[in-house]
């Protein structure tokens, strides 16, 4: 596999997931993105239409198709006016991002200490319930947090 390195940017409308785009590795990419700056940015709250974002990554070629995004290398998320940027730096087995003046983006507090994205349970008139031992509908997902 090669690796290039990737210019993204956008500007968010409705939401980070829709605004990078649809598809499975442009979800993982938005979710790499909000991990980077959970300590700062609530992304389930904060959000503004206008807020904007650039995204330098790996991109994983085979064959010279697309396969999958790489490592985030530095990224730049503008949020109600407020620019935040992360760089990807590693040293002796540690890899971490940091801000502009090389200080860690970890914090001792997130933003938004929960997170919710593992679907348990996905849509369907005929699921069988792990509990009660029978086949009936669900139809809502229930969030648990990772």
């Amino acid at each position: 596999m090669k690796k290039r390195t990737l210019h993204l940017g956008g500007v968010i409308k409705d939401n980070l997931i829709s605004s990078i785009g649809n598809g499975r590795e442009n979800t993982t990419l938005a979710l790499q993105l909000s991990d980077i700056f959970a300590w700062d940015i609530d992304f389930a709250t904060d959000l503004r239409n206008g807020d904007a974002f650039k995204i330098v990554v790996e991109g994983m070629y085979l064959n010279g198709e697309f396969k999958k995004f790489g490592n985030i290398l530095s990224a730049e998320f503008v949020n109600n006016g407020e620019a935040y940027r992360a760089y990807r730096f590693g040293h002796g087995g540690n890899i971490d991002y940091y801000d502009d003046e090389g200080k860690s983006l970890r914090r001792t507090f997130l933003k938004a200490p929960l997170s919710f994205r593992r679907v348990s349970s996905g849509f369907s008139i005929n699921r069988f319930h792990p509990v009660l031992k029978i086949y009936r509908p669900i139809t809502g997902s229930t969030m648990q947090p990772l």
